[in-house]
C-alpha cells in the first residue's frame, strides 16, 4: 500500500456507485508506514473486512485469494492493492474475484511495475495493463490504466464492474474518475528531490524519464468488451 493506491481509491469512492459490503484481499499492515495509507478508514459506513494469509493488524479473515472463504455473488466492492503479484495462481485469483463480486459489484484491483522485488510472504510477478486486460477478460465493462512512464510504469490497475452495473452515466463518471486522479494520486517533490533526480539524469536517461513521468496517470477503458 502507498500514496497511489490511496489517491485510487480516494477517486474511485468519489466518482463512482460503490456498495458494501467491501472487502480487502491483502490487507495485512506489514509495517508501520502502511498505517497513513489505512483504506479502511475511507469506507465509515459500509461493512468492511481484511482478508490475508497471516493473522495481523489488519485482517478479519485468514484467507486466499485462490479460494476466497466467500458466497458467490456476496461482496459489493473488493480491493485487491498491490497484492497479485505475491499469488502464484493469478487465472485462480481472478475467477475468484469474478465469482465472489456482485452482479452489479466492483473491483479495482492494482499492482507495482517498476518496482524492487519484495517478498511478502513471496514475489512472483509483473503485469502489463495489457495483462490485466486478458485476465479480467469476463467482466463486460472495465477501466485500465497505470502511472509513470509509459515504458516503465510504476504501477498499472484496473477497475472492473459487474455485469448488472449500472452504466447509463458510466462516461461521466470515469471522466470524474479521471479528474480526481490528477488530485488524489499525485505526489509533490521537494526541491531537494527534483535537484537529486536531475543529477541522476545527467549520467543515465533513466532516473529522468521515471521522475519526469512519475505522476503521469494514463487512463483507458473498454465498454463492452
Amino acid at each position: 500500500m502507498n500514496f497511489f493506491d490511496y489517491g485510487l481509491i480516494k477517486s474511485f469512492i468519489q466518482a463512482f456507485r460503490y456498495q458494501g459490503p467491501v472487502v480487502e484481499i491483502g490487507s495485512l499492515v506489514v509495517d508501520e508506514s502502511m498505517k497513513v495509507f489505512d483504506v479502511r478508514s475511507l469506507f465509515p459506513k459500509k461493512s468492511f473486512s481484511g482478508v490475508d494469509l497471516r493473522h495481523g493488524a489488519g485482517v478479519d479473515i485468514m484467507g486466499d485469494i485462490e479460494g476466497l472463504p466467500f458466497q458467490q455473488h456476496s461482496i459489493g466492492t473488493l480491493l485487491c492493492l498491490d497484492t497479485i503479484e505475491h499469488v502464484w495462481d493469478v487465472h485462480a485469483a481472478f475467477k475468484e474475484i469474478k465469482r465472489v463480486l456482485k452482479k452489479d459489484g466492483i473491483a479495482v484491483i492494482s499492482s507495482v511495475f517498476n518496482f524492487k522485488i519484495h517478498a511478502c510472504p513471496h514475489d512472483f510477478w509483473r503485469f502489463t495493463p495489457e495483462a490485466l486486460d486478458r485476465l479480467t477478460k469476463g467482466f463486460p465493462y472495465k477501466i485500465l490504466g497505470y502511472q509513470g512512464y509509459r515504458k516503465r510504469p510504476r504501477h498499472v490497475f484496473t477497475v472492473v464492474f459487474g455485469k448488472e452495473y449500472r452504466t447509463q452515466d458510466i462516461e461521466s463518471q470515469i471522466t470524474e474518475f479521471k479528474k480526481l486522479l490528477q488530485g488524489e494520486a499525485v505526489r509533490y517533490f521537494s526541491v531537494f528531490d527534483r535537484m537529486r533526480h536531475y543529477i541522476a539524469s545527467l549520467f543515465a536517461k533513466k532516473p529522468l524519464m521515471d521522475f519526469r513521468y512519475y505522476n503521469h496517470i494514463e487512463v483507458l477503458h473498454k465498454i463492452k468488451v
